[in-house]
């Protein structure tokens, strides 16, 4: 008489089950490493082009001032690349 097989057909499903399970796994953990690599190097650029844009030492303009206090722009510190014209905002005096 002979032994019955040591491994049966769903056994063999359930190796298959786990290996593609493992695969999954792999899969999730590279897609992960990939994006958290771009994310470092994203910030790594974006770290370098804000140190690049270090402001001069000037005091800011009134116009600077009175945009930061009126919630109306950037930190005087964060120069914009061009200000307004001198007329645009409210007057001086008031």
């Amino acid at each position: 008489m002979t032994s019955p097989p040591r491994f049966a057909i769903h056994d063999m499903r359930s190796i298959d089950a786990a290996r593609r399970r493992r695969s999954r796994h792999w899969d999730f953990r590279f897609v992960m490493a990939v994006l958290l690599l771009y994310g470092c190097l994203g910030v790594a650029f974006f770290a370098v082009e804000w140190m690049h844009t270090v402001p001069d030492n000037k005091p800011p303009t009134a116009q600077e001032l009175r945009d930061w206090s009126t919630a109306r722009g950037l930190h005087p510190v964060v120069r914009p690349l061009a200000l307004e014209p001198p007329g645009s905002g409210p007057a001086e005096g008031r």
